[in-house]
């Protein structure tokens, strides 16, 4: 059979594409002829290649037809069918609650089939598909792969967490502290973790528990390890060969995670830790979970669809119209819906801008109004008139002639002396290494330029160009990357590091905010840091405050041989990999003193917002690349980086550019 595979994605080592991956090797090497389908390809579209399988990001580059269609994600499922008419398919629902696995009825879907007994529910009680044409074939493992280990030690003495949404905001705190009670060391794979096993089957072996659901959990029993089923969604316990019939129904995933991840119940958990129980556990997923066993089963039912399609004749094209009619207008909900998140997202980030705003001119009225007493007092205590007032009252007789004359208490004359008195005049001096400036205050900062022509001049030279950044608001968004910098702490002596300064859309407002030889950029694509310095700064100004430039691509902050107060790092973690953020983490490290600060711009990752990044490569346009972009990181994993090299993150309440979100990033 020529099986057309359809996924809404290959570019992640998801349990969902890794099914991919092994459905279609393992149809392969019985003499079928899979293709594999999605718009986002990565790492697992390049594996199935080098298993010369076929992978197409575009239907039209097939001109043969398939004989069947292997649906997983209802958008790629459905573009399958509109593409290639006359062609039958079964869907598969890989889970409970992702929107990509949304199922949906079209004439020509003559089969579903679940993962485990809850999707199944979901077809057939919420979805509406007839019992009769939805069957349960459980997940699999490639035992070929997944060999067993030797026998297991009498105690756990080495412990794996391997976890799609391992994160330092979820599961890792409890099961560290429960591992760490216990004396079993711990190590620690997933997002959250700043790493991914590509190939499981070689570490595995050397873990005697491993805390894990679904699949991964399946994969790890079948090696012989005893499995705490776990995740950021809960806890489920350690399987035992008591549980393991029900915790495999529900593929010891989200269903069964329905307790908290607490420290004490992982305890409990692990104390049922049985190393002849676990061998029981890891036999029956030998015997009965193997990958070869659910190929039969999925061979069948695409035979099953192949003849009921025979036998169903020519297509129901006005059903089809209809169907595709019906599932245009709920995809348009729903996209509706997610754009209303969206711009309900926008509006919150405006909000808090907004409110920043005026905390900041507030703050700054509230010091101006409170600056002009003391000036003026501050005057009046210079004068000959004030000092000689003080000199008098310093005598005792002056204070009784005044006492007499006023008719006072005794004491009173001391009590005026010392409360009229000012203190000693400060000696003027230079301020010690690192001391901070007051913020700024509102007639500091107007006395910058105005962004209005600035925006003209960018608006000009973007007519012809793509400048890398949004051209809407692109002054008043540089001068926020100065406003939040200055609320961390900026001075106008502070040493400011602008990492991907571009076109210098924050480096316009800190070169003229700093003193000369305090602005340094780092940017790899040339051409754009050239326009910004001809034709958006004012002639003359960068001779006059002397900024340095480097355009290294490597996320070093170390080229200049300088420790910096601040690195300001505005929509880079938007585009860069977890391995590049790495390496600029590392290299903070060498460029800065115990006081300096990253302030970093990120997308955060999560549902419904997108998905946590998992390549290695930069996305979007560069000095490489034409092709536009964006990718978000997991907070957990951020704050574990950071941890990690003995560095302190938040995130800050004050949004920065783009609707993204800062994170101040210090010595811990």
């Amino acid at each position: 059979m020529r099986v057309l595979i359809t996924d809404n994605t290959l570019a992640q080592r998801g349990r969902s594409e890794l099914s991919v991956r092994d459905l279609a090797s393992a149809l392969l090497r019985r003499g079928h002829q899979p293709v594999a389908f999605s718009t986002r390809l990565g790492p697992v579209a390049e594996e199935l290649r080098q298993a010369t399988v076929t992978v197409v990001s575009d239907l039209s580059s097939l001109a043969e037809p398939p004989d069947l269609i292997h649906g997983q994600d209802h958008l790629a499922t459905m573009t399958a069918l509109l593409h290639f008419p006359g062609v039958p398919a079964v869907f598969f629902c890989h889970g409970w609650l992702a929107w990509e696995e949304i199922p949906f009825r079209f004439p020509r879907i003559l089969r579903y089939v679940a993962v485990d007994d809850t999707c199944r529910d979901r077809l057939v009680d919420e979805w509406g598909i007839a019992p009769e044409r939805v069957g349960v074939i459980l997940d699999f493992v490639d035992l070929a792969r997944f060999r067993p280990r030797g026998p297991l030690p009498a105690a756990p003495r080495r412990a794996l967490v391997l976890a799609s949404t391992a994160s330092g905001t979820s599961q890792l705190p409890a099961i560290r502290e429960a591992c760490r009670r216990l004396g079993i060391p711990l190590d620690e794979v997933g997002p959250g973790s700043g790493g991914m096993l590509e190939r499981p089957e070689d570490a595995l072996p050397a873990y005697d528990l491993v805390f894990a659901k679904a699949g991964a959990a399946l994969e790890a029993m079948a090696v012989g390890a005893a499995v705490v089923a776990c995740d950021a969604h809960g806890l489920a316990g350690l399987v035992t060969s008591a549980r393991f019939d029900r915790l495999r129904r529900l593929n010891f995933g989200v269903p069964c995670l329905n307790r908290p991840i607490e420290v004490e119940a992982l305890v409990a958990e692990i104390g049922l830790y049985d190393a002849r129980d676990a061998a029981r556990v890891s036999d029956r997923v030998r015997k009965e979970a193997s990958r070869e066993q659910a190929l039969d089963r999925i061979e069948r039912v695409y035979e099953d669809v192949l003849a009921a399609w025979r036998l169903q004749g020519a297509p129901d094209v006005e059903g089809e119209l209809r169907a595709a009619a019906r599932y245009l207008r709920g995809l348009g909900r729903e996209v509706k819906a997610t754009r209303l998140w969206q711009e309900r997202e926008v509006l919150r980030e405006r909000v808090r801008d907004l409110e920043a705003r005026l905390e900041i001119a507030t703050s700054e009225a509230s010091r101006a109004a409170r600056s002009a007493p003391d000036e003026e007092l501050a005057r009046i205590r210079g004068t000959l008139t004030w000092r000689a007032h003080e000199r008098a009252f310093r005598s005792e007789g002056v204070r009784r002639l005044y006492r007499a004359l006023r008719r006072l208490p005794a004491d009173a004359g001391a009590s005026l002396a010392r409360d009229g008195a000012a203190p000693p005049a400060p000696v003027a001096s230079e301020p010690p290494p690192g001391a901070s400036e007051p913020l700024p205050g509102a007639a500091e900062l107007s006395g910058l330029p105005e962004p209005a022509a600035l925006q003209a001049r960018f608006d000009e030279v973007g007519r012809s160009r793509f400048l890398g950044v949004p051209a809407d608001g692109f002054a008043q968004s540089g001068r926020m990357q100065l406003v939040a910098l200055v609320r961390v702490g900026l001075t106008r002596r502070s040493r400011v590091l602008d990492f991907g300064c571009g076109c210098l859309r924050g480096g316009y407002w800190l070169i003229h905010y700093l003193e000369p030889g305090c602005y340094f950029g780092i940017e790899p694509h040339a051409e754009r840091l050239a326009i910004g310095l001809e034709m958006l700064l004012e002639p003359g100004l960068a001779e006059q405050k002397g900024p340095r430039f480097d355009h290294n691509p490597d996320f070093d902050l170390a080229v200049f041989g300088e420790r910096f107060d601040f690195v300001l790092a505005d929509s880079i973690w938007t585009h860069a990999a977890k391995p590049q953020i790495r390496r600029m983490l590392d290299s903070l490290i060498a460029a800065s003193h115990a006081r300096t600060t990253l302030l970093a711009s990120y997308l955060p990752a999560g549902t419904p917002l997108g998905p946590d990044y998992q390549g290695d490569g930069w996305v979007g346009t560069s000095h490489e690349s034409d092709v536009p972009g964006v990718i978000r990181h997991d907070l957990g994993w951020i704050l574990e980086e950071c941890r990690r090299r003995g560095l302190s993150a938040r995130e800050l309440p004050e949004p920065a550019p783009d609707s993204q979100r800062w994170i101040e990033v210090t010595r811990a």
